[in-house]
């Protein structure tokens, strides 16, 4: 074995084979979306039955779910 591949955790036979690109999951129906978003920076909303937190750099630091009625 060549000395750059010792120990790499990989057999020869998947480091022939290379990577190769698996599908990625969609997205799981019910989860809220956390990612930043500037534009509620420093504002709480509501959305999809959760109320959102945003910090003053638009991060959501609190999502509640909301009940209605």
């Amino acid at each position: 074995m060549e000395e750059n591949k010792k120990n790499t955790g990989w057999t020869e036979a998947e480091m022939a084979e290379g990577f190769i690109e698996q599908p990625q999951p969609e997205r799981a129906k019910g989860v809220p979306d956390l990612s930043r978003k500037m534009e509620l920076a420093g504002k709480t909303v509501r959305h999809n039955g959760y109320e959102f937190t945003y910090d003053e750099l638009g991060y959501c630091v609190s999502a509640v779910k909301v009940q209605v009625g």
